[in-house]
């Protein structure tokens, strides 16, 4: 189900300073309404055909399923924080290796999805692997810079020695 972005129904507190804090604080909201219209839904199925189905319903009315639905989001959003902090702390370390973030990310993927609870495993699997692919990105990028900067100082050093060798060859008047 895609979720629908309305920037008009979510306004910042003065306490969200980052991207990151607005967003878990949006996430946070739209699991809460989602919780509330599932149990609205539960409660209205359970109207509409009495006797026919029977609803758990606890923690102030709200069914076993809607709470599970909640539980849940709220166990997957946790975990795409923590991996979120793990995937940029990687990305940051690896300044610009991507051998080095390959072989680090993999290992922390491996882990990660090893200890999760399988009921949500391909939602942080796919979350992950997206996360990932950013990072990767970035990784990239840096390298590429790194790169460009390395070859830029090399030209420019080996500028220099020519320099220097015609002027010593126009000193001893080796004009070749």
């Amino acid at each position: 189900m895609p979720v629908q972005i309305d920037p008009g129904s979510f306004t910042p507190t003065r306490a969200d300073t980052s991207l990151s804090q607005r967003l878990m604080n949006w996430s946070a909201k739209l699991g809460q309404e989602r919780s509330a219209k599932m149990a609205k839904q539960a409660y209205e199925e359970g109207l509409a055909a009495p006797g026919e189905k029977k609803e758990v319903k606890f923690f102030g009315g709200k069914t076993a399923e809607a709470f599970n639905k909640g539980a849940m989001d709220a166990y997957v959003i946790g975990v795409d924080r923590d991996n979120t902090n793990e995937v940029n702390r990687i990305a940051l370390e690896s300044q610009g290796d991507l051998q080095n973030f390959d072989t680090a990310i993999e290992k922390y993927r491996q882990g990660v999805l090893r200890n999760v609870d399988p009921m949500a495993s391909n939602q942080i699997a796919m979350s992950l692997d997206s996360m990932i692919g950013r990072a990767r990105g970035g990784v990239e990028r840096q390298a590429i810079e790194t790169r460009i900067t390395q070859d830029k100082e090399t030209r420019s050093s080996a500028y220099e020695t020519y320099s220097e060798e015609a002027i010593r060859n126009t000193r001893n008047q080796d004009l070749e």
